[in-house]
């Protein structure tokens, strides 16, 4: 800015109003790549210590839910399968007390008639 010119004369001319606007834009950019310069080398340690930090997502993630809805599944078939077993164990079990019983009747009533 020219500082020896009347105040009065400063203000009335556009051309250095539009060139004190181009220099304070320019002066305010400046100023950005000063900081963008500064900070610059900080945030890429900041961002590589992220990405070391930080893990990925497993690849495998679908195959694991998968997997898990599978087994999910298949413990409940289990559960089913293993109910089902052991009702029918236990049917074999009274069976075979009724076949035992039957023939401990049936040797005590030989036993007696002889």
């Amino acid at each position: 800015m020219d500082f020896n010119r009347p105040k009065h004369a400063r203000h009335s001319d556009p051309d250095l109003d539009c060139l004190a606007a181009a220099e304070h834009e320019l002066s305010s950019k400046i100023n950005a790549y000063e900081q963008f310069i500064i900070e610059a080398p900080r945030q890429a340690l900041q961002q590589q210590e992220e990405r070391r930090t930080v893990m990925p997502p497993p690849d495998d993630l679908d195959d694991r839910k998968r997997e898990k809805s599978f087994y999910e599944a298949l413990s409940r078939r289990e559960i089913r399968n293993e109910r089902r077993s052991q009702a029918r164990n236990i049917l074999l079990l009274l069976l075979l007390l009724a076949a035992t019983l039957s023939i401990a009747l049936w040797v005590y009533s030989v036993v007696q008639a002889a």
